[in-house]
């Protein structure tokens, strides 16, 4: 019985897989800034599927590396524990734990809007930015599986600071919690980002343009550095730069990108929940080189 979960900045998304498909599934808010609270929330999204797991996959929005979380910025945990050995002694099975976005890309690639391609480029814009990357048809996790932290991407010297500790991140300028600080810090009121992508108002529609043009030069960026066959998009702010943004989006990344590069392929996921996918691949995997991080 394999059983997945997606950590989000905002919900914990559980499901039980059976023969490739989901049986049931759960999800419960996610606590902030507290690693007690965080780890009950996921074994009680875990407990609430009623299945004895024999393997479990596990993505986070954070920091990750051999079964050990270094950092969640964007739910306010900067301390590092063993997420795979606190879940592996609870449940007495297998847990492979890694980023979110990795995760998102896996599953893209086997499954949806990359599949083929040889060399692609997962980007999910949501609360934060997060990436992962498909070289010669393998995925890549860099020398300690940090490889692809796209959102911290530095962009602007001395610029927004970011939870991460750092200044500048690209995820200051593009993601939903960016898009949100800076539409406050230009005089908005206190909006989320899915409001502020779909209002009318002035300011608002200013603040989107922007962001979607720095999206898209931030895309470009990255693909001038991997030059990838197919690039992915998801997120809960990808809606707006792939559809009512979409142009600010293009400009930006036509404006940025190299010749060769300019007619790369832009595609939106195409996975419902892509990252609890890819968690669902960790746990069905044999295989040790999946963008796995293990108990």
């Amino acid at each position: 019985m394999l059983v997945a979960v997606d950590v989000g900045a905002t919900k914990i998304h559980s499901a039980y897989f059976s023969s490739g498909k989901i049986v049931s599934q759960a999800r419960f808010p996610t606590p902030h800034k507290s690693k007690a609270a965080l780890l009950s929330a996921i074994k009680k999204a875990i407990s609430a599927l009623h299945a004895t797991p024999s393997s479990i996959g596990v993505c986070v929005p954070g920091f990750v590396h051999k079964g050990i979380v270094y950092g969640l910025p964007n739910i306010g945990i900067m301390r590092k524990f063993s997420l795979a050995a606190e879940l592996s002694k609870e449940y007495k099975c297998k847990v492979s734990v890694q980023n979110d976005s990795k995760c998102f890309i896996l599953a893209e690639w086997k499954k949806g809007a990359a599949k083929g391609a040889q060399n692609a480029l997962g980007i999910t814009f949501g609360s934060g930015i997060g990436g992962g990357a498909i070289i010669n048809g393998k995925p890549y996790e860099g020398a300690s599986n940090q490889a692809a932290e796209f959102g911290h991407m530095k962009i602007q010297i001395m610029g927004i600071k970011c939870p991460c500790g750092g200044f500048g991140c690209f995820e200051r300028y593009s993601s939903g919690s960016g898009i949100e600080g800076i539409f406050r810090h230009a005089g908005g009121k206190r909006l989320s980002a899915k409001e502020i992508l779909g209002s009318k108002e002035r300011l608002a529609v200013s603040v989107s343009k922007n962001t979607a043009f720095i999206a898209g030069i931030g895309t470009a960026s990255l693909a001038n550095i991997f030059n990838p066959q197919t690039i992915v998009l998801g997120g809960s702010v990808c809606g707006a730069y792939m559809g009512k943004y979409k142009r600010n989006f293009l400009k930006g990344f036509s404006s940025a990108a190299l010749p060769l590069i300019k007619n790369t392929k832009i595609r939106k996921a195409r996975l419902q929940n892509a990252s609890l996918w890819g968690a669902y691949l960790l746990a069905a995997s044999a295989s040790p080189n999946v963008f796995r991080s293990r108990s």
